[in-house]
């Protein structure tokens, strides 16, 4: 019986709902990238109790791009030195995933190894950098101010000001 559990889909659910971490980076191996990534998402569910055996999942070849993906969304900070080496790995694949994973995690001390990787040899890795690095700046970006229109001219105006820069009466 034990051959033939590895040809059973299995079930994502049910695991995330026991939180069975173990049983879910297992399913990152079944052949079918809708099983791995549903395996990803529930471990990125999961969250901080999947960051620490995730991280010892790095050191088994056959889960470290699972793993990688899991922990980039997962947005845990644990995760940035492990992603950080993974930048420097030969494998092009996993330098590539780390780059992307770094942009969820979106701390700021993912900019460094983001611009270093931004001189990599491969496209892909420097494009997964440029794109992770765009997307922590977006979300870096303070928030408009908010604003509300002059009663005398109609021109919006920040909120709070006390003369309105257009005509410059007096916002009441």
């Amino acid at each position: 019986m034990g051959m033939f559990r590895k040809f059973f889909k299995p079930d994502i659910e049910k695991m995330e709902r026991n939180r069975d971490i173990e049983g879910l980076i297992k399913a990152m191996r079944y052949p079918n990238g809708g099983v791995i990534l549903e395996a990803q998402r529930a471990l990125a569910r999961v969250g901080e109790p999947a960051v620490q055996p995730l991280i010892r999942a790095l050191k088994t070849k056959d889960f470290r791009r699972g793993a990688l993906m899991a922990l980039g969304m997962t947005g845990d900070a644990r995760a940035i030195e492990p992603l950080t080496e993974a930048l420097k790995d030969e494998d092009i694949v996993l330098r590539i995933i780390a780059a992307v994973a770094l942009g969820k995690i979106g701390d700021a001390r993912v900019i460094e190894p983001l611009t270093q990787a931004l001189k990599d040899e491969d496209e892909g890795v420097r494009t997964g950098a440029k794109n992770a690095l765009e997307k922590i700046k977006a979300r870096a970006k303070p928030p408009l101010p908010q604003v509300e229109k002059c009663p005398s001219c109609g021109v919006e105006i920040p909120v709070g000001a006390e003369f309105c820069p257009n005509c410059g009466r007096r916002v009441e």
